[in-house]
């Protein structure tokens, strides 16, 4: 029955619901793999790779210029430049190579004047550069399969990253657990070793249907494009990533390792979310270009509630997740989950009214606001993580996640009204409301942990809900792929 029903949808519906698989199996494997390196690592040593990662995030940016971001150039470039596709995909890994080197350079420069500023060894400087632009590869790679709806290639790199990405760091953790070498060392090491690999090989397979690594127009154009949001993509990943830094510079690295496992678990509904805007995305600017955009609204406030109630459902269940796969040196990390889940749910709100700003090319707008928020961030958890410890690193972000989508709305407003657009594309009442419901219900749900009946209530009722209206939630996503 399900297979018959497969069999009949568009090639481009079965991209997209593989393509959401991709997503999930990243992210699955990696939800996986937390447990497992929790146990192999000491609180303190995990805590000095949730470090790395996080400056790891931010010197991306800068290696790879976010060129492989779905919200970026590349597939702005696609549509502009159709017959010369392999060739802009080839360029911009050249970019990316050229980039990384400066970047490389850049930090040995500062590492000279400054030292191990990044708290993290100086060893891992280069490292970090080296993972980064093959991550840059895999990005573009893939960018280029999921617009072409190549979705069996994508699954196989896909899993065996994921799956590189987590055996390579347990093999070598393994085998050295009696040596003087850290454990956080040899994770590092092990990430690095797959990404490298795996980018390579993409690489080749891109070098091999075009052969340009430079091309003045295509950098030229992906630059002028890409330079202006170059501070909305660093105030992005701050806004993520400044809480586990100021925790380690503040309290210590333990705190940030028992923060960043809370972290990974309540944003584990971001696979779903992710895979959503690289669907919704395309679908919302070609209805835009026919002046179709009052099919929009309805479409995007049912992708929110079904976010919601996928965020609530992973909080009814959290308690027993803990209990199962992690110590009890990471028991105060269960109240953190909640703030960060939801946090999740208003990035997605925000980055539905970032996805108008940008069909009307206002880039630099969208680099102000997120600069406003990430700064404001810092700002609170400055204030607020001495006086009240980790927990209020998570209510900070949610915080400014809600400021975030408030501020992206009302620019996207003045947009619409400036273009003589319907205001309700995205419509801010029902988007917001329900925003602020699933927000009450989650910290709600925070307070009955003791109390299992009522959690696992919940969680049936939301499944059925999501059970009864799969096949609304289906529709839209098939008609969003194949549009």
């Amino acid at each position: 029955m399900l297979f018959q029903k497969y069999q009949m949808v568009s090639a481009s519906a079965k991209a997209g619901l593989w393509f959401v698989v991709c997503s999930c199996i990243q992210s699955g494997i990696k939800f996986i793999s937390l447990p497992i390196f929790a146990s192999l690592m000491s609180v303190e040593q995990y805590g000095i790779v949730t470090l790395y990662t996080s400056w790891s995030s931010i010197i991306q940016i800068f290696a790879t210029l976010c060129l492989g971001t779905s919200t970026g150039v590349f597939y702005v470039a696609m549509v502009k430049f159709p017959n010369d596709r392999n060739e802009f995909t080839s360029s911009m890994n050249g970019l990316v190579v050229v980039a990384s080197f400066a970047t490389l350079l850049v930090l040995l420069l500062s590492e000279g004047l400054l030292g191990d500023w990044m708290g993290i060894g100086i060893y891992s400087y280069p490292m970090m550069v080296l993972e980064q632009m093959g991550y840059g590869f895999i990005l573009l790679w893939s960018l280029r399969k999921r617009f072409d709806n190549a979705y069996r290639p994508l699954l196989l790199v896909t899993f065996v990253f994921s799956a590189l990405s987590v055996l390579i760091p347990v093999i070598l953790i393994c085998l050295f657990s009696t040596t003087t070498i850290s454990p956080s060392f040899l994770k590092i090491t092990g990430e690095m070793l797959a990404t490298i690999l795996v980018g390579i090989v993409v690489f080749a397979d891109t070098w091999r249907q075009s052969q340009i690594f430079f091309s003045q127009g295509f950098w030229k154009f992906a630059m002028c494009f890409n330079f202006p949001l170059i501070p909305h993509y660093l105030s992005s990943v701050v806004l993520v990533q400044s809480d586990r830094i100021l925790i380690a510079w503040l309290i210590d690295a333990s705190a940030a390792a028992i923060y960043a496992v809370a972290y990974t678990l309540g944003v584990a509904v971001q696979v779903i979310t992710n895979a959503l805007i690289n669907v919704v995305n395309p679908w919302v600017y070609k209805h835009l270009e026919s002046r179709k955009e009052h099919l929009v609204g309805k479409s995007i406030i049912f992708l929110v509630i079904a976010v919601g109630l996928l965020i609530l459902s992973l909080l009814c269940v959290m308690p027993e997740l803990f209990d199962c796969f992690f110590s009890t040196e990471y028991a105060s990390a269960l109240l953190i989950v909640p703030p960060v889940a939801i946090s999740v749910l208003w990035s997605f709100i925000a980055y539905m009214y970032i996805s108008l700003e940008l069909y009307f090319e206002m880039s630099k707008f969208v680099s102000v606001i997120s600069i406003a928020g990430a700064a404001l961030n810092v700002v609170l958890n400055l204030i607020f993580i001495p006086c009240f410890g980790i927990e209020a690193a998570a209510y900070t972000t949610m915080f400014c996640n809600f400021i975030y989508a408030v501020l992206h709305c009302l620019f996207t407003y003045h947009l619409l009204r400036k273009n003589k657009m319907s205001l309700s594309v995205l419509p801010a009442a029902p988007l917001f409301g329900c925003g602020i419901c699933f927000t009450l219900i989650a910290l709600l749900i925070s307070l009955t942990y003791a109390y299992p009946l009522f959690r696992y209530g919940f969680f049936g009722i939301s499944m059925l809900f999501i059970y009864i209206f799969k096949n609304r939630l289906f529709s839209i996503v098939r008609k969003q792929c194949s549009a």
